[in-house]
């Protein structure tokens, strides 16, 4: 099973959570995160680059590819 969830400042883990209380419990899971500028702002940006990467670490983390 694959799941994405969204992960904020009010709601911690609260996604996780509750994928793994309906779902779980998994043999692994994995948090990804983006480094971003002027974080927790209404201005908050990534690069482009940084989320391909993290987009290629993902697929070959699932088995994409093979």
């Amino acid at each position: 099973m694959l799941a994405f969830t969204v992960q904020s400042l009010y709601a911690d883990t609260a996604g996780l959570k509750t994928v793994v209380n309906l779902q779980g419990p998994f043999s692994d899971t994995r948090i990804v995160t983006v480094p971003s500028k002027f974080g927790e702002t209404m201005v908050e940006t990534v690069a482009l680059t940084d989320v391909d990467a993290l987009v290629s670490d993902v697929v070959r983390w699932i088995g994409g590819g093979q």
